[in-house]
């Protein structure tokens, strides 16, 4: 009986650690997303203002987040998903405004809640040079670095300016 006993013991001292490792998920590291799918799934909206507008997708293939003389928005698009954050790690994504009227203001934000929900800016941008032209813009992670984060780009803006188109968003470590 003690050797059954032992031997049932040492199987379950081997295996059960095996069983847990393989029911946790792998957080990924990293994305890429050109929204020409014709989806934005993968993505939480979340109109801050309460304002009724929020990021839309584009029969072009970009997502877009409407501004005017009258509407001033506060809107995040948000991965779904948690993704983990290292030295290293970056975000890119190909930024324009819609006319050359004005130069927008946006920014990323970054989520450490785990319902998705509070946000943190990293850094605000403007757009380059030619509004009407896509930007590529590059920000480091590393003030995030050794965290499992919801990653989003917060389109905010101040009175009478334009509406801001984003593609390829792609995060790298």
């Amino acid at each position: 009986i003690m050797k059954r006993f032992l031997t049932s013991f040492l199987l379950m001292a081997i295996l059960f650690p095996l069983t847990l490792q393989a029911n946790q998920e792998e957080v990924k590291s990293r994305f890429f997303f050109d929204f020409s799918n014709d989806s934005i799934e993968e993505w939480n909206t979340i109109d801050r203002d309460n304002d009724g507008r929020d990021w839309l997708l584009s029969e072009e293939g970009y997502i877009y987040s409407v501004s005017s003389d009258s509407i001033n928005p506060n809107n995040i698009i948000a991965t779904k998903e948690k993704y983990a954050i290292y030295a290293e790690s970056k975000i890119s994504f190909d930024v324009r405004t819609l006319s050359d009227k004005n130069i927008e203001k946006y920014g990323i934000g970054v989520v450490y809640s785990l319902d998705g929900e509070s946000f943190m800016t990293l850094q605000d941008e403007t757009a380059l040079d030619s509004a009407t032209k896509w930007n590529t813009v590059e920000i480091s992670l590393e003030y995030i670095a050794g965290k499992e984060v919801y990653i989003g780009i917060l389109h905010s803006t101040q009175e009478n300016q334009d509406t801001i188109l984003v593609d390829n968003v792609k995060l790298v470590d």
